[in-house]
């Protein structure tokens, strides 16, 4: 069984201060930072999660998304959206491959909530 979100308090408190640093900061670097850090660890929590499921023999379409964990990636979702939109339109040459893993980490995010059979 997939470990519910609520194993993981202070990545929560994390997550939502990075995804506050992101909505709130004027500041590239910063935003730059944060994305990054938040793009790791939304990786780094679904990636425990696949390999638990996978450790229990467990079918993607089985799981549960517990209602505190979808809200949360709901959120985490939409504040990499509005970072690979503020990223994308940056000059920098490091954002694109930044870019490029909150696109992946989104994706994972998607399939999480397609296997459950909820909309995102």
């Amino acid at each position: 069984m997939s470990k519910p979100f609520s194993t993981y308090p202070e990545d929560r408190g994390l997550l939502m201060t990075l995804a506050r640093t992101v909505q709130a900061s004027n500041d590239a670097e910063v935003v730059d930072q944060a994305a990054g850090k938040l793009s790791d660890l939304v990786l780094a929590i679904l990636s425990d999660e696949a390999t638990d499921a996978f450790d229990h023999d467990q079918e993607p379409t089985t799981q549960v998304i517990p209602q505190d964990a979808a809200t949360a990636l709901r959120d985490a979702y939409t504040v990499m959206a509005f970072a690979f939109n503020r990223l994308s339109s940056s000059a920098r040459s490091r954002d694109g491959e930044l870019c490029s893993d909150l696109g992946k980490v989104r994706g994972k995010i998607e399939q999480v909530f397609r296997n459950a059979g909820e909309k995102l």
